[in-house]
């Protein structure tokens, strides 16, 4: 068959269609004390109503937009792509539309005719619309994919799940749903991903989510001669095994890290933090009872080394600023002494000034605590100061609304700092 044959060969699409293309675009409408001018009765979504003149325009080409529908019967699927033009004649509303793309899926082939084999957008709606005729409950029951779950098809991955229909139809069987419809969204590698390679890990994939990576992991630990521990695939790629500590058994090492319901990456940040602590690895640090509880304490000791380090800049800090430290009507502004004190008014606060405690020690913000005169020991607002202005002024959560009283204060405080 050539080109022509295809087309003049294709699947009608219903009336219906056409009807939904047009009403889609806007239409007008033009009146005036004697008259009125409806250029369409169709029900549009959106109808323009102008007054009408003499010298009123109503003869013009309008706009254009491109309009898809799948069709299918039990032996062919077809996804049409036509561009409908509006357009408008004395005041009459007319439509033209032309064939723009046709593909056909039939006979294990993808063919494809037109201007448009990708997804490419027309008008001012950006983007080809749809029609919304339950095709893919029609794929279910009349066509070569009619043995399939076609719930999360959409029409971007109807050539992949066509060429691959026998492959997802074994995995929907055998309930590998996961890798169903990674091979139908085209995430799969299918050079590997062969009809022997899932017969072979068939009991490995049935009833479970695992798809071509954990395929892989198994193939790497096979390879290896290291049996794989179920529940494993949740917590390594096949590239951390070969970095496994060697002195405890694979085997062993694998339920460990199970239990522990953690990745191997969160488990080697661990690691990574022991070293930048100079903490020597041995048999009793290296696979701790709890990893969280050992991991949050070796990010604290991390901190706590970082914050001696700002506490040294923060101190220098803290001489050159002292004129900041003022009492103003019924507010006190403080500066913080350590980088702790910074942490425990983000905390007090609940709001993310922590965040700047780098910042503040390299004198790139600076932090300032707004406390009330009565209450001074208790966190209340937090100022930051930059470029000779407040930046932000923020309460619990920043989202507590700022007392004019404290407004005026700030003010006043501003100007203080600044003579």
């Amino acid at each position: 068959m050539n080109t022509n044959d295809y087309v003049e060969n294709k699947l009608q699409p219903p009336r219906a269609f056409f009807e939904w293309c047009y009403t889609s675009f806007r239409t007008y409408v033009w009146k005036n004390k004697n008259e009125t001018i409806v250029a369409s009765t169709r029900k549009h979504d959106w109808i323009i109503e102008k007054k009408l003149r003499k010298n009123s325009r109503l003869t013009f080409y309008d706009s254009s937009n491109c309009f898809q529908i799948v069709l299918s019967t039990s032996k062919r699927i077809e996804v049409q792509t036509y561009k409908v033009i509006s357009e408008y004649e004395n005041g009459v509303q007319c439509f033209r539309e032309q064939l723009e793309c046709i593909e056909i899926f039939s006979n294990n082939q993808h063919i494809k005719i037109g201007k448009i084999c990708l997804p490419v957008y027309y008008g001012y709606n950006m983007g080809i619309a749809l029609y919304p005729n339950e095709w893919k409950k029609r794929l279910e029951r009349v066509s070569e994919l009619k043995y399939l779950n076609l719930e999360r098809l959409n029409v971007d991955n109807l050539a992949t799940t066509y060429k691959y229909r026998t492959l997802i139809e074994f995995a929907q069987k055998i309930n590998a749903h996961k890798l169903a419809y990674d091979v139908m969204s085209g995430a799969v590698d299918m050079r590997i991903l062969t009809k022997n390679c899932l017969r072979k890990y068939k009991t490995f994939l049935k009833n479970t989510d695992n798809s071509l990576k954990e395929i892989q992991l198994k193939q790497t630990f096979e390879s290896l001669n290291i049996p794989m521990v179920k529940g494993i695939e949740k917590y390594v790629l096949k590239s951390d095994i070969s970095d496994f500590p060697n002195e405890i058994g694979a085997v062993k090492f694998q339920n460990w890290l199970v239990k522990q319901g953690k990745s191997f990456k969160y488990y080697q940040d661990y690691l990574n933090m022991l070293t930048l602590l100079k903490i020597e690895i041995n048999k009793r640090n290296q696979l701790p009872p709890d990893l969280e509880v050992a991991h949050d304490c070796a990010v604290d000791r991390i901190n706590q080394v970082n914050y001696e380090e700002r506490d040294k800049e923060i101190k220098e800090r803290l001489e050159k600023l002292r004129k900041y430290e003022r009492d103003i009507d019924g507010f006190t502004f403080v500066l913080p002494k350590r980088a702790n004190d910074i942490k425990k008014e983000g905390k007090a606060l609940n709001h993310c000034v922590a965040s700047y405690i780098s910042r503040h020690a390299k004198g790139e913000t600076t932090i300032i605590f707004v406390r009330e005169k009565k209450n001074p020991q208790k966190s209340y607002f937090t100022l930051e100061y930059n470029y000779n202005r407040v930046v932000q002024l923020q309460g619990k959560k920043n989202r507590q609304k700022v007392p004019e009283e404290l407004k005026q204060a700030v003010d006043k405080w501003v100007k203080v700092i600044k003579d």
